[in-house]
């Protein structure tokens, strides 16, 4: 039985509008009031994690919202699975706006006016401060959930908001990837912080408004993985940097919006709104000045070609001051090799109860962190292969040297102990080794990194001052369990790594890297 016919007794759909991660959206005839309106359908995964009665209780919290500028929730209600036929369906419908959303706004017309943006905010900011007084953080801001009445707009989706905050099971919350867009996620919110409050969408609306005012968002790439990256690690960019009529004293605003930390935010939609409201007078001015009919910014006009030229230049940027620890995998195809390319190999771990075995490939990960870009070495992890068919392995890659090593078990704690050889003239090989706790194990890396390059001029970064102990020893589990294809078990350890230290960026990366895998078997 298909939907239109489960749903004939209360609506009558007339087609799709869209869809998106969530739902999927119908213009549908509300056959009781005789009205037009936007029916939501859940995917049925999600509907699934939800549960039913957990999802219509949350929504109906949610459709007591009444503000002018929220898009209010009409009706909502579930339809039982059918077994081997359907799947259990939630729904909502909200009114029918016969505008456009601000995401179709942009992409006809480019960067908007600067009058139209600030009174947009206004709307926006006052609409956040009274969800945010009654206890609903909307997760999901992004010009597709702005729609546009007139010239004042109206935002969408708080009917599902808290639903998703409060009903998702550990599937979707243990990463906060599904509770949100990447491009617009705040920085706890894309390191899966539980304890969001309304600065999480202060952020993504400063996202949005920059956007508005330039063309694109504030942090942007291919993949959900490297605008996160940029987000942890990049500065906040100035819009007027893509546009520079945009009044510095907006701008300023849009710096404090998109603030790494929400401390540094403003503390809610009200402070926005005075700060908005408290902008010079000349602010109000800029529009006027810009005709509504000049081309668009010389960076949006630019040609295809030109375009990806500098998006590929941007992420190589980009991929560089998020790999901050100046971690880059170089592989050289074909025979040719370079004499500075060195390829670390896993690690011989000997211990009792094979309890830190996932130091083999986690040492590798380490060292790789210490000598990349130190001294003009390259690092190059060839994993997976035996140590007879290291040499082989290691010219495949381009390498000119290879560093092998192990651990084991000492009265101290652990012993390190590698060697660093050519792989044909060149030099003699060098031994080093390093001995203590377990707890001090980045400290022992920095010792037996700095042994191997001795007499190398280089500035390494200290793997002792990168994190925790406990972070790092977590990250590395993780590691090992996603190379393994244990995804669940890798966002464990990625977690617990954060929740150790929110600010090590590479656990966050490859926590986002597994978080739509499918779980363990």
């Amino acid at each position: 039985m298909d939907l239109a016919a489960r749903l004939a007794d209360r609506y009558r759909l007339d087609g799709e509008l869209g869809r998106g991660g969530m739902a999927v959206v119908y213009r549908a005839h509300d056959l009781r009031h005789d009205r037009d309106v936007a029916l939501k359908v859940l995917r049925p995964e999600l509907a699934a994690s939800l549960g039913a009665d957990r999802f219509l209780r949350e929504v109906g919290f949610a459709a007591r919202l009444q503000h002018p500028h929220i898009l209010p929730l009409l009706d909502s209600g579930e339809l039982p699975a059918v077994p081997g036929v359907s799947p259990q369906v939630l729904w909502y419908a909200m009114p029918l706006v016969e505008g456009e959303s601000l995401r179709d706004r942009l992409r006809r017309s480019g960067p908007q006016p600067v009058g139209d943006v600030l009174r947009w905010a206004g709307e926006l900011a006052d609409a956040l401060a009274y969800a945010h007084r009654h206890g609903v953080i909307h997760r999901d801001i992004k010009p597709e959930n702005v729609l546009l009445s007139g010239q004042h707009v109206l935002l969408a989706d708080f009917g599902v908001a808290r639903a998703l905050e409060t009903g998702a099971d550990d599937r979707l919350t243990e990463t906060g990837l599904a509770l949100g867009t990447p491009a617009y996620m705040s920085p706890e919110q894309a390191l899966a912080d539980t304890a969001l409050d309304g600065r999480t969408d202060l952020y993504s609306l400063g996202c949005v408004l920059y956007e508005l005012l330039t063309g694109e968002p504030p942090y942007t790439g291919p993949t959900a993985q490297s605008i996160v990256a940029k987000r942890l690690t990049d500065p906040v960019p100035s819009a007027r940097r893509l546009r520079e009529t945009v009044p510095p004293a907006l701008d300023d605003i849009l710096q404090r919006l998109l603030a790494k930390a929400p401390a540094d935010r403003f503390a809610g939609g009200a402070e926005l709104g005075a700060a908005l409201a408290a902008l010079p007078p000349t602010t109000n001015t800029v529009a006027a000045a810009e005709s509504p009919t000049r081309p668009p910014h010389p960076r949006t006009a630019l040609p295809p070609y030109r375009r990806t030229a500098i998006l590929v230049l941007v992420l190589l940027a980009a991929a560089a001051a998020f790999l901050a620890l100046r971690r880059r995998v170089r592989e050289t195809p074909g025979p040719a090799r370079d004499r500075n390319a060195v390829a670390i190999l896993p690690f011989r771990v000997t211990a009792p109860g094979h309890d830190l075995d996932y130091l083999a490939e986690g040492l590798v990960d380490l060292l790789a962190v210490k000598l990349d870009g130190a001294a003009g070495i390259h690092a190059i992890e060839p994993r997976g292969f035996s140590p007879d068919a290291a040499d082989a392995a290691a010219r495949r890659a381009g390498a000119g040297m290879v560093l092998d090593g192990s651990l084991v078990r000492s009265a101290r704690g652990v012993e390190l102990s590698a060697t660093l050889r050519p792989l044909a003239g060149g030099g003699a090989a060098v031994r080093g080794s390093a001995a203590g706790s377990l707890d001090s194990l980045p400290v022992l890396v920095d010792r037996l990194a700095a042994q191997l390059l001795a007499g190398r001029a280089g500035e390494l970064t200290m793997l002792g001052e990168l994190s925790t102990t406990r972070a790092i020893t977590e990250y590395l589990q993780g590691k090992t369990a996603m190379r393994r294809g244990r995804y669940g078990e890798a966002k464990a350890h990625y977690l617990v790594a954060l929740r150790e230290d929110s600010t090590f960026a590479l656990a966050a990366v490859d926590l986002l890297a597994v978080a739509n895998r499918p779980p363990d078997q």
